[in-house]
């Protein structure tokens, strides 16, 4: 083997070794929280609805050179009497099944391009939905929406990753909470089309720093 096939394989091994490695705990993240919730766990937190997931895990993590934030759910499961009531929403109703991270702070955008989920048939979007002087149009709510909602189950562990990147990092930063929400959504154009949630369950929130 010469020097340039030598060279050929040890970049093309390099590539493969990229493409297919998790970038979720890659080197320049630091995870900075991370929470569970099970069933109720009182106030608004936990399960309170029919159809949502019983229990999960959320975690944030920072990359503090370029002031991205990870939010990583996972471990994400759903009893039978959840799955019936997502069925039954979509039999009845229309709806579909919906996953949102809402940051608290305005000035933090995330994108539709960069998520991966395993909630069949995912349908991304993103909102700005609390406005900030210095970030005017952030987007700082991502969600999915599972649009096959009858291949959900009980036995999946459904997980859902999404980055946010602060869009105005010249005030020093910004820390808060990122809130995991569980909606019954259906398809309707106001602004602009897309699924509408019409019931929401906050499940769990998890704390964020970019600084």
């Amino acid at each position: 083997m010469n020097f340039k096939s030598i060279a050929s394989f040890v970049l093309s091994l390099f590539v493969v070794t990229i493409l297919t490695s998790s970038p979720v705990y890659a080197v320049t993240w630091e995870r900075i929280y991370s929470d569970y919730w099970s069933g109720d766990m009182g106030g608004h937190w936990g399960k309170q609805s029919t159809y949502a997931p019983n229990s999960g895990e959320i975690v944030n993590a920072c990359d503090w050179d370029d002031n991205y934030i990870e939010v990583d759910l996972k471990n994400t499961k759903y009893s039978s009497s959840s799955i019936n009531a997502i069925h039954n929403y979509y039999y009845n109703n229309g709806y579909r099944h919906t996953i949102d991270f809402q940051a608290e702070d305005g000035d933090l955008g995330s994108t539709t391009s960069w998520y991966y989920t395993n909630y069949p048939d995912p349908y991304p979007d993103v909102d700005d939905d609390i406005y900030d002087y210095y970030a005017p149009g952030a987007e700082d709510e991502f969600e999915v929406t599972a649009q096959r909602v009858l291949s959900m189950n009980t036995s999946t562990n459904y997980y859902l990753y999404a980055q946010f990147h602060d869009v105005y990092p010249y005030d020093g930063g910004d820390t808060g909470y990122m809130t995991v929400t569980a909606q019954q959504s259906f398809w309707g154009c106001y602004d602009e089309c897309g699924y509408q949630s019409d019931m929401f369950d906050e499940l769990q929130d998890a704390y964020y720093d970019v600084r």
